[in-house]
């Protein structure tokens, strides 16, 4: 006994009515000697800190199977790569076989339910009973005074689902669009082949008119020729035949009323024979008149021919200016192929990373934030006042005791991914974990310095939360972070989560091992936050002694 109380000297302190703690810590009633090692102190502090942690079993087995479930849970619910369950809801006045064949196609991936009007049809996204509206219209038709316009509702706030489900069923109408147009597309084709066809025939044909044609003109012209060659001239002398009959009747002494008939018969003869021959004459004059008409039109025809030839020409060369022929490249003249930057994964594989960084940043922000207003409402608050250690180490001594624990989470998390994701080396997963201790260590100092503000646990967990809730609210997880507008929009890309969510992606989804130079505003964070928990610390300690 003797002993043990030569190593404790007595200090005897002169107390005064204001007398502060920090006076308390200089003078150091009961001082130790030897002084304890920075090591050994820091030590004890991190023991009593899990201490305190475990002093409530369900809250330690919240703390340490909470994100481990959470993680199982989310690992066996996303870990597919096709979505699940999407109800459409259509509607039309009266169903066509196209739309039938439509919704038929449609109903292969989807649950199609037919509604009896429109507006059960659209009522049905607002309860959230389907995901989407399809209006089709009345008697849908493939011909000209159709107006094929389908009318899709969804839930604009479900911006992801409504994305995903606009962008499936758009690509299934926009196939069976496909299949129809290229029906008609080849039709279309079929009847300008014949046409090209026909041309090809009717220009034989047009050769062989023409032909025709020159050899009729030619007859013509030889027949005009030969009518021009006719002499109805009536070249019968009937004064040699009058003579004889007067020879006749002077010899025979015959009284000329014996040949009076005779002589009457030769000149109507004659006079039958004029008026034939004039008659002839006439006859010719027609048809030459005639002829010429004839000869003038198939005159006339080769050049009427020279234009129809000229017209199927015109089509077989317009016909032969279609360079593109295949139904396929009609149809999608330019075609869009999307590829993915990875292999073909699950959902997890993008849910994984702003998951973690959220679970991360929770429990760091919660762990150091309600472990500080745990120390203040402890019996050994006082005693840490004075007691002759230095703020750093209690800090450092959280920080370890905190960030331990985090680097156990982290590895638990990380392995339960390794379980349901396939093929990720470990080296990005050792990188990754990294990432993820740099993180808590900015939202741990970030929660030590909330905890030394406020007083009560209520306060504190609200703050944290609203740090949290605010940090996820501006990163890309909710909302694209282009649709921040103004000074906020330059504001955000410094958020720690949206740093370690785009570098996790980076890791985790595209194997890039390459870490982001937006480490370095990360790594500034924490160093702000570690003096915002020193200063923090002080005035708490100032106003602790003023009171």
């Amino acid at each position: 006994m003797a002993d043990k109380k030569q190593n404790k000297k007595i200090v005897n302190i002169p107390i005064r009515k204001h007398t502060s703690f920090s006076s308390l810590k200089e003078y150091n009633v009961l001082q130790p000697t030897p002084k304890l090692h920075f090591f050994i102190k820091l030590s004890y502090v991190i023991m009593k800190n899990f201490k305190l942690l475990i002093r409530s079993r369900t809250s330690a087995l919240i703390f340490f199977f909470g994100p481990l479930f959470i993680m199982f849970v989310v690992s066996m619910g996303f870990n597919t790569s096709n979505l699940q369950g999407i109800n459409v809801a259509t509607y039309s006045e009266s169903y066509s076989p196209l739309t039938e064949s439509l919704i038929m196609n449609l109903s292969n991936d989807l649950n199609l339910e037919k509604k009896n009007s429109e507006q059960d049809c659209i009522n049905s996204v607002r309860l959230a009973t389907h995901h989407i509206c399809l209006i089709f219209p009345s008697g849908m038709a493939v011909d000209n005074s159709a107006n094929n316009n389908i009318q899709v509702y969804a839930d604009e706030s479900r911006t992801n689902l409504a994305d995903t489900v606009i962008e499936k069923l758009a690509s299934k109408v926009e196939i069976h669009s496909k299949e129809m147009s290229s029906g008609i597309i080849t039709q279309m084709l079929g009847t300008l082949d014949s046409i090209n066809k026909e041309v090809e025939v009717g220009k034989l044909g047009i050769a062989k008119v023409n032909e025709n044609t020159n050899a009729g003109l030619t007859n013509v012209q030889d027949l005009l020729g030969s009518i021009d060659e006719f002499d109805f001239t009536n070249t019968i002398d009937i004064t040699p035949l009058s003579d004889e009959i007067d020879d006749i009747k002077d010899s025979a002494n015959i009284s000329s009323s014996v040949f009076s008939n005779l002589e009457d018969l030769i000149e109507a003869i004659q006079l039958d024979v004029d008026a034939k021959l004039s008659a002839a004459k006439q006859k010719a004059i027609d048809v030459q008149e005639e002829g010429q008409s004839v000869k003038s039109s198939l005159q006339n025809t080769p050049a009427k021919i020279a234009e129809v030839e000229n017209s199927l020409n015109s089509i077989r060369e317009s016909i032969s200016t279609l360079k593109v022929t295949n139904v396929a490249n009609i149809v999608s003249p330019i075609k869009t192929t999307i590829k993915p930057l990875t292999a073909n994964r699950s959902y997890l594989a993008y849910v994984l990373p702003p998951l973690l960084a959220l679970l991360v940043m929770f429990v760091s922000l919660l762990l150091s934030a309600t472990s500080m207003v745990r120390e203040k409402e402890s019996s050994a608050h006082f005693r840490n006042f004075i007691t002759p250690t230095k703020d750093i180490l209690f800090i450092t001594g959280h920080f370890f005791s905190h960030i331990s624990l985090l680097i156990l989470q982290i590895a638990i998390m990380l392995g339960v991914t390794a379980i349901f994701i396939h093929g990720i080396p470990l080296t990005i997963y050792l990188l990754a974990g990294v990432l993820l201790v740099i993180f808590a260590t900015f939202f741990i100092f970030l929660g030590m310095f909330l905890g030394n503000l406020f007083n009560s646990g209520e306060s504190v967990s609200i703050a944290a939360l609203s740090v949290a809730t605010i940090s996820l609210l501006f990163s890309n997880t909710v909302l694209p972070l282009e649709a921040v507008t103004g000074f906020l929009r330059t504001i955000v890309k410094y958020n720690p989560f949206v740093i370690v969510d785009s570098t996790l992606r980076q890791l985790l989804v595209f194997e890039s091992i390459s870490l982001s130079n937006q480490l370095y505003i990360l790594l500034g964070g924490i160093i702000l936050s570690f003096i915002l928990t020193l200063v923090a610390n002080k005035l708490r300690e100032k106003t602790f002694n003023n009171g």
